[in-house]
């Protein structure tokens, strides 16, 4: 039987029109309310099953503006709906975040609880009176993400607006479509998304990079030239060959000599230009409807498209 699992996502500022976006398979609330940390405390006290510490919620909470709700399950299968949307999210000019843990009740639920369920529940605001109580309800959490450094780009925004919640909820049930048919896919998405979290940048470039080359399990010789004539071809929707085909030998060289330990610090820009070089290809994979093979692309470089 599935169920409602809330993910605040850290960072990220509500730019859309009204509280709630229902999107086709997601719903996505603002946060109305502060929770506080005797709400927490209080929580704790009445036994409610939290898999962290109350004062690590209350500080991941501090940076919470919005949550992803999901109906799963379960909350792995829950946690992977998440990565679904993330990926759309990011493809449509998102800034990448951090789920630091999951409840079975919005932010907004719980917000007030510890007064609402005591002696002081007419010095609340009017609109927080009503709602779950210890007494009516079990507040559940499971802890996701929890450390992370959040990696922010020129090309990337904190702003959710309706626009990309909107490009997101119509293509999920697409990408996941997609992932059904081809399972390499999924190593992509996963490589994606948790890139962005990985505290060193140098690792993060090098899971990215590991993402990329997911998308051609068939190329095991001349790496460097072969992956970026694929990716030039895959991504000449968005931006010319040419540039394409340098970005990418010049990103490898970065992956190339963080692997080998001769490259003592990466920039945020070599660890930006390798993640776009996986998100445009992941779009790509969107507009095309399906991963195209290494012949494909081969096919399509000489003249004799298979597109």
């Amino acid at each position: 039987m599935e169920r409602s699992f809330y993910f605040p996502m850290m960072g990220l500022v509500p730019a859309f029109k009204n509280d709630v976006f229902v999107g086709k398979g997601f719903v996505v609330h603002a946060r109305k309310w502060d929770v506080s940390i005797f709400d927490l405390y209080s929580l704790v006290a009445k036994k409610h099953t939290l898999r962290l510490p109350a004062e690590l919620m209350q500080v991941f909470l501090g940076q919470v503006n919005l949550e992803i709700e999901t109906c799963a399950v379960d909350f792995p299968e829950a946690a992977e709906i998440l990565e679904r949307i993330r990926l759309l999210l990011y493809m449509n000019g998102i800034m990448p975040t951090l789920a630091p843990f999951a409840s079975n009740y919005s932010i907004n639920a719980y917000a007030g609880i510890n007064d609402r369920s005591g002696q002081f529940r007419e010095k609340l605001h009017q609109d927080l009176r009503e709602g779950i109580t210890h007494e009516t309800a079990r507040v559940e959490t499971w802890p996701h993400e929890l450390t992370f450094s959040c990696i922010l780009g020129s090309e990337t925004s904190a702003d959710v607006t309706d626009k990309a919640l909107q490009a997101t909820s119509d293509s999920l049930a697409m990408w996941t479509e997609l992932e059904r048919r081809q399972p390499v896919l999924r190593a992509a998405r996963k490589a994606f998304v948790k890139a962005p979290l990985m505290p060193d940048v140098s690792s993060s470039i090098l899971h990215t990079w590991q993402g990329i080359e997911s998308l051609f399990p068939t190329v095991n010789a001349e790496v460097t030239f072969r992956t970026s004539i694929l990716l030039a071809m895959l991504l000449a929707r968005f931006e010319d060959k040419v540039d394409t085909f340098n970005k990418s030998k010049k990103s490898y060289g970065v992956r190339s000599k963080i692997s080998h330990g001769s490259q003592a610090e990466s920039s945020m820009e070599q660890w930006m230009e390798a993640w776009s070089l996986l998100r445009d290809a992941l779009k790509s994979v969107m507009l095309w409807n399906r991963l195209p093979s290494e012949q494909d692309l081969t096919m399509h470089l000489v003249g004799g498209s298979a597109f």
